[in-house]
């Protein structure tokens, strides 16, 4: 797996993200997520989607998170509860 991109203040966030990902691996990680998104509400499917990305351009070799990384924060600040402020 490639680092991801810091973008601003998101170094504590790559980490959890990363722990998590390591924590089941990639490939169980991404059926997971695909297997749960038909429960996922409408507002949050771009979320999940965008995370999914985000898990297989780590795992791609010399592909570059930092486009990924912006496009999944920022569906993450549209959201409830989640505010991105001056992050990125």
């Amino acid at each position: 797996m490639i680092g991801f991109a810091n973008l601003g203040q998101t170094c504590y966030a790559n980490a959890a993200l990363k722990l998590l990902i390591h924590s089941i691996g990639p490939a169980a990680m991404i059926s997971h997520l695909e297997n749960i998104s038909a429960s996922f509400p409408p507002e949050k499917i771009e979320s999940l989607q965008e995370f999914v990305n985000l898990i297989r351009t780590a795992h791609t070799p010399q592909q570059s998170t930092a486009g990924v990384m912006k496009s999944f924060f920022t569906t993450l600040d549209k959201t409830d509860h989640f505010y991105l402020g001056r992050i990125i």
